[in-house]
């Protein structure tokens, strides 16, 4: 994948479609900056702004990627583990484990900068309006959205 450079300190909006799910806030996506073949960026890492997700790795981290590609797919009320209707296990060719979007949804994104990590920092906007990350805290309902335990938050507020 060619290195690119947004430019720093400016909100950019391109749009383009997530592909793919590493864990609760950070998907990966192809990112139309604009129509020429050298405007159109593959499996790009994007950190979410605005949530911190529980870290895969932890105990309820597969729940957190769920909920990630369940409110993708554009069926947020849905819980638990099994997101195989949505998503199918793949690998990058750095060898990161994902969930690979069976049908990639259109999003745009609103980025700053890079974060510490060096993904790109942004806010999604899902193709019906909605904010990813509101849809990360709270349920449709508006209730909290919390593990199977029924207290831990799949994610918190933040800004990194």
């Amino acid at each position: 994948m060619a290195e690119f450079s947004w430019p720093p300190m400016q909100p950019i909006t391109p749009d383009g479609f997530v592909t793919a799910v590493y864990d609760g806030d950070t998907p990966y996506a192809h990112i139309r900056w604009n129509a020429t073949p050298e405007g159109i960026l593959h499996d790009v890492p994007i950190r979410v702004d605005g949530i911190n997700a529980v870290e895969l790795r932890t105990t309820y981290g597969l729940e957190a990627r769920a909920a990630a590609v369940f409110i993708l797919a554009g069926h947020p009320e849905l819980t638990g583990t099994d997101t195989s209707a949505y998503a199918a296990a793949d690998t990058l060719d750095d060898g990161t484990k994902i969930l690979r979007m069976i049908a990639p949804p259109h999003v745009t994104f609103v980025h700053q900068r890079r974060e510490k990590y060096g993904r790109f920092l942004a806010r999604i906007t899902l193709s019906d309006g909605g904010d990813f990350s509101q849809r990360m805290l709270l349920m449709p309902d508006g209730s909290p959205r919390v593990a199977s335990d029924g207290v831990t938050p799949l994610a918190v507020p933040y800004t990194p």
